[in-house]
């Protein structure tokens, strides 16, 4: 999965067009080079797809606590609610 070597390769062939016999064999070699890029990103994204979700779920839950901590708190301010939060979450991490 190197994405940076076939973009290498669809460059090479751009600036070596002159050595492709006709059209339609320089249309082919970018094609499979361009069908190459697309299965990459398609491998990269199945990766990073279930890290995304994480993320995803934690900014909702982040959401639903800050909801939860202004019903419960309303006169407090979002500084007030970070200094009274934070020496907590310095303790977990």
């Amino acid at each position: 999965m190197d994405l940076k070597k076939t973009t290498d390769e669809l460059q090479y062939i751009n600036n070596n067009l002159g050595d492709y016999s006709d059209p339609e064999t320089a249309k082919l070699a970018i094609l499979n080079k361009l069908t190459e890029v697309e299965i990459q990103g398609n491998k990269l994204s199945e990766i990073y797809k279930p890290i995304n979700d994480k993320l995803e779920s934690l900014k909702n839950q982040e959401e639903i606590l800050y909801q939860n901590i202004k019903d419960t708190y309303p006169g407090l301010s979002d500084e007030e609610i970070v200094g009274e939060f934070e020496p907590h979450i310095k303790k977990i991490i």
